[in-house]
């Protein structure tokens, strides 16, 4: 995947976040964001991790045994670079 394809990606999944956070969810799970977007999960997760990179702050939480397709994704403070 190139590197525009990926800054692409993360951007949409920024946006996705924000705007869960505007209407006042404070959580939301990487499945959710994939299948809202029409994005595979596993380019949702490189997404959050590039994110995080970045200096976006995002709580992952995961129950037991937990796929990343359960992981939780929570914003706390985005700033996006």
């Amino acid at each position: 995947m190139s590197r525009r394809t990926e800054d692409t990606i993360a951007r949409a999944v920024y946006a996705f976040i924000q705007a869960i956070c505007t209407l006042g969810r404070t959580e939301v799970n990487t499945l959710e964001i994939a299948l809202a977007l029409r994005l595979k999960v596993n380019d949702v997760n490189r997404a959050v991790k590039r994110l995080k990179s970045k200096g976006v702050r995002i709580m992952k939480t995961s129950g037991t045994g937990a796929t990343s397709a359960k992981r939780r994704v929570r914003p706390i403070e985005e700033t996006m670079p």
